[in-house]
């Protein structure tokens, strides 16, 4: 995390910043704000003081309103999910009953008892902090890879009979390519597109071309849930792996944070938009854009990690169809990041130049890794769910 310098000026201003986190925790002195580095939406701020005598911390958000225009919607959706989680934490199977487990709570304001505050013309939340946890943009290791597994099943576990007729229907997540397609033609289309650099120009033909090859087979999870072979269930929306948080001192994973983007979806989102993200250590923005790779390995092991219990609640069908989530929650987000690119970077934040571009680069690469893997991928995946109830018995 970086921290923020009283002395230096930026987005936010320091006493800004501590003014916000005041509202929701009556700090008596603010001793160091950090800023989390990853959230391609959100800025979101550590803040650390003194609160009755005592060192307290705060995670304060500001909310983009471009993407989330009905914040109300989607914290409502948030207490929601952490009542029912509550609820039925007694439920947990053996394997992960007693350990820890923790859920990201919204905190409301000390004055106005809501839970959004308008700031310096934006809107802001407070999350309690988790203590003792911290999260990583990347993994490098297979014990990384099934703790992640295991938490997105646990979660996956702890929600599932949440009843989606109970959840706001939010505008972050489509299940419709064909919705996101038509909004990347319409940019091209109406917009001017944006000025590449030339020695970019490759990379943006690359992505241009694969949507074209693949855009009339993007729509296989769509029809495989208009013809019932696969159902909306409550889902997290946003299961990358820096939304995961794991104890300092044990190295498992203890949560997933950022509850903006629980609402009705489809499983095999969730674990491809997770497995797109742990199987490629040089994460979504490398440097070196060679290092770009899908990890069978860490997918044998977040496998693994997955079907210790979620075996229990996952039909054949869906297993069957965990592949196609693989490959196209990459190909959705890539052409999310190309849209936004060539629309000026309206939705996802960017830092400099062309930055929503290499975005784009990365998860199509990841297609096309997935697409040469299919068949490994596959079996990779049916081998640990079949292999799941071998080690129930």
């Amino acid at each position: 995390m970086k921290e923020l310098n009283p002395s230096e000026v930026f987005s936010f201003p320091y006493e800004i910043l501590a003014n916000i986190a005041s509202e929701f925790l009556p700090f008596e002195k603010v001793s160091s704000i950090h800023q989390f580095p990853s959230g391609n939406i959100n800025n979101t701020f550590l803040v650390c003081g003194i609160c009755h005598d005592r060192e307290s911390s705060l995670v304060i958000q500001e909310i983009n309103s471009d993407v989330f225009p009905e914040p109300d919607l989607i914290l409502s959706n948030w207490i929601l999910a952490v009542e029912f989680i509550e609820e039925r934490r007694h439920c947990l199977p053996e394997l992960v009953r007693n350990k820890r487990w923790e859920v990201p709570k919204v905190i409301a304001s000390i004055r106005s008892k809501k839970l959004i505050i308008s700031f310096a013309n934006k809107f802001w939340r407070a999350i309690q902090y988790i203590d003792n946890s911290y999260n990583c943009e990347t993994i490098s290791s297979n014990k990384k890879a099934e703790e992640i597994g295991l938490a997105l099943s646990r979660f996956h576990f702890l929600i599932k009979e949440l009843p989606i007729v109970s959840l706001a229907k939010t505008s972050f997540i489509s299940l419709d390519i064909s919705t996101r397609l038509s909004e990347l033609d319409n940019v091209v289309q109406y917009k001017k597109c944006a000025s590449t650099p030339s020695h970019l120009i490759d990379k943006l033909d690359f992505c241009f071309a694969l949507v074209s090859r693949l855009r009339k087979s993007s729509n296989t999870l769509e029809k495989a849930l208009k013809h019932n072979q696969i159902s909306l269930r409550p889902i997290h929306g946003d299961t990358k792996v820096s939304n995961f948080l794991f104890d300092s001192r044990t190295d498992e994973a203890i949560a997933l944070i950022d509850f903006e983007t629980i609402q009705p979806g489809l499983y095999q989102f969730d674990i491809g938009d997770c497995i797109r993200s742990c199987c490629n250590p040089a994460g979504e923005e490398p440097k070196d854009l060679s290092l770009i790779e899908f990890n069978l390995s860490f997918l044998e092991s977040f496998m693994a990690g997955y079907f210790s219990f979620a075996s229990s609640y996952l039909t054949p069908t869906d297993i069957n169809f965990i592949p196609h989530g693989i490959k196209w929650v990459p190909f959705q987000l890539g052409t999310r990041f190309l849209t936004d690119y060539l629309h000026g970077d309206r939705y996802f934040s960017s830092d400099y130049q062309c930055q929503n571009l290499i975005r784009a680069y990365v998860q199509f690469s990841i297609v096309v890794l997935v697409e040469s893997n299919f068949q490994a991928i596959c079996n990779i995946v049916n081998q640990k769910y079949y292999s799941s109830f071998d080690n129930q018995t």
